[in-house]
Parts: structure tokens; C-alpha cells; sequence
């Protein structure tokens, strides 16, 4: 698996996406430090209209997300009929307003 760099990271959050094609799919993006960066496409109830995206590395929030330059950070995840809120590490340069504060 190649590393990714911070552009490529940027164009995976702004690259429009086919939500009945992507919906409940894993796409692998690349690495950083050795660990997976993963675009997740979790939908349910009204699918494919909820399919959301969420960019994380596949590693637990807290500090070895901090560690390998990630935060942690709330997200909303589809869920039968609702969402529900869940704590990934995702990329630094996301700028979310979710953040835990690592």
C-alpha cells in the first residue's frame, strides 16, 4: 500500500461520489505511518439517499491517532432509522468542527 500525501487526502474529501454505487463500501485510500487511510460509505434506512463518507485511518481515536498526526473526531453514522455518533481518527487537515481535542 503507497503512502498518501496531504493533496491526495484533500481531493479524496472534495471528490464528488455516486452514493447507490459507494453505499456500504470500504475503499483502502493509502497509508500513513504504516497505518490504513480508509474512506467508509455507511448508509441505511433511506439508502442509497444517506449514504454518507467518512475519511478515517484504521485506528482507534485517542493517542495513537495523535501520535500518527490524525484527531479525534465525532461522526455521524447511519443507523437503521437514525445515526449514531461515533469517535473516529481521521486526518488533521479536515478541519471538522467535531473535534475531541486530541
Amino acid at each position: 500500500m503507497e503512502p498518501i500525501s496531504d493533496d491526495e487526502i484533500r481531493q479524496a474529501y472534495s471528490a464528488t461520489y455516486n452514493k447507490r454505487w459507494m453505499m456500504d463500501k470500504t475503499v483502502i485510500l493509502g497509508t500513513r505511518d504504516g497505518v490504513k487511510l480508509i474512506a467508509e460509505y455507511p448508509c441505511s434506512d433511506l439508502c442509497p439517499d444517506s449514504t454518507t463518507r467518512i475519511i478515517h485511518y484504521d485506528i482507534e481515536p485517542g493517542p495513537e491517532c495523535t501520535k500518527i498526526g490524525g484527531t479525534s473526531r465525532m461522526e455521524a453514522v447511519p443507523i437503521s432509522v437514525a445515526v449514531a455518533v461515533r469517535p473516529f481518527c481521521e486526518p488533521n487537515i479536515t478541519n471538522s468542527k467535531n473535534d475531541l481535542g486530541n
